[in-house]
């Protein structure tokens, strides 16, 4: 006999899943030559290149603000502006600084400064977005 602890469990009967309809059969048609893929059109240029892959003509390094030379401060300031046809820079903004409100000027100041070999499509200088990071780093002694 079992032993008197041991509760009879009553029999739950299985249910079986309902049954799915088929799924549909998907049908991809590519034209695809041997040896190449499906085209995807003209690579389009990136919207904006490192100003660290271009030729700068003038690069005047920024001036570290003395409040925070006085404080040992130092940090980076990332930039995004445009180079135009004739090199000049134009329409800097920050992207991000550490520490925020501290080297932002003094990046600002002196990417204005600079100028590029103009970047060239079809032989013709052509305006084009860049970014460049400034660090400001102490020197010791």
């Amino acid at each position: 006999p079992p032993p008197p602890e041991a509760a009879v469990l009553p029999k739950i009967a299985a249910r079986r899943p309902s049954a799915l309809p088929p799924a549909p059969a998907l049908r991809l048609e590519l034209p695809l030559a041997l040896g190449s893929g499906p085209h995807l059109g003209p690579m389009a240029a990136p919207s904006v290149v490192s100003a660290n892959e271009l030729t700068a003509l003038v690069s005047i390094p920024p001036q570290y603000p003395p409040a925070a030379r006085l404080r040992r401060v130092e940090g980076y300031v990332e930039l995004e502006f445009t180079i135009g046809a004739d090199g000049q820079v134009s329409d800097p903004e920050v992207l991000h600084a550490e520490p925020a409100e501290v080297f932002e000027q003094a990046a600002l100041a002196a990417i204005a400064r600079w100028l590029f070999e103009p970047e060239r499509r079809d032989g013709r200088p052509v305006p084009i977005r860049a970014s460049y990071r400034f660090s400001f780093r102490l020197r010791e002694r």
